[in-house]
């Protein structure tokens, strides 16, 4: 399960870090803000429909790609799937450190969860196994994740306005319904649905604008 985790993570990890090269140009808070803030409304409407998708659909993307045998751990692939969100949102705080000169900063937040991560995992995997790993995961990501925004905080940037996360929500609620609906159907169907649904409802919402070209760019 982690597996497939782990690359959708790393997909984050490479968003976070394109941020670096102009967050490092741009000359102050002043500027930095709005891409900052962009950003995490980006990572949140990317990793959302992630997380709600993989966790509906987990028991089949474990069959799928693994083979019938991996289907159990449907289970923890749907826990570990929301590690996305708070994961996503932590690559772009830590590229405005690190833009800023605070590595310290990140580097003393990853200590801190991997301390703690090894703390959740004595204690949580014992009595609950894959279960207990998984939730063991998404703590840590969020423990991890609140340390790094207040970091990013005392560093002089500011969170964007919780109602830019209107759209990306309310797609993802179109999304929820409709794999509901499309539940009898092939996965990858599902998955079809679902990605279409998403991306359509956020261009319902003004979230997205396509130009001539066919190409979109994100508005919320």
């Amino acid at each position: 399960a982690y597996t497939l985790v782990s690359f959708l993570l790393n997909l984050g990890v490479t968003y976070g870090l394109s941020l670096l090269p102009t967050l490092t140009r741009l000359a102050d808070r002043a500027a930095q803000n709005p891409l900052y803030q962009s950003a995490l409304v980006f990572a949140f409407a990317a990793a959302l429909p992630l997380a709600i998708g993989g966790t509906l659909l987990a028991p089949g993307i474990m069959d799928l790609v693994f083979g019938r045998s991996y289907r159990p751990a449907g289970l923890a692939l749907a826990l570990l799937i929301w590690s996305l969100v708070p994961a996503f949102f932590r690559n772009v705080a830590q590229s405005a450190l690190v833009a800023v000169g605070e590595s310290p900063r990140v580097l003393r937040a990853t200590l801190i969860s991997a301390v703690t991560n090894t703390v959740l995992n004595l204690v949580l995997i014992p009595p609950f196994g894959m279960a207990g790993a998984a939730i063991s995961t998404i703590t840590t990501e969020a423990i991890r994740t609140v340390i790094t925004f207040q970091y990013a905080s005392f560093a002089g940037f500011r969170l964007p306005a919780l109602s830019r996360a209107l759209r990306p929500l309310g797609s993802a609620a179109c999304m929820f319904v409709v794999l509901r609906l499309a539940a009898d159907l092939p996965l990858v169907v599902e998955i079809a649905a679902g990605g279409l649904t998403f991306l359509a409802a956020l261009t319902a919402f003004g979230g997205v604008v396509w130009s001539r070209r066919g190409l979109p760019e994100f508005k919320c």
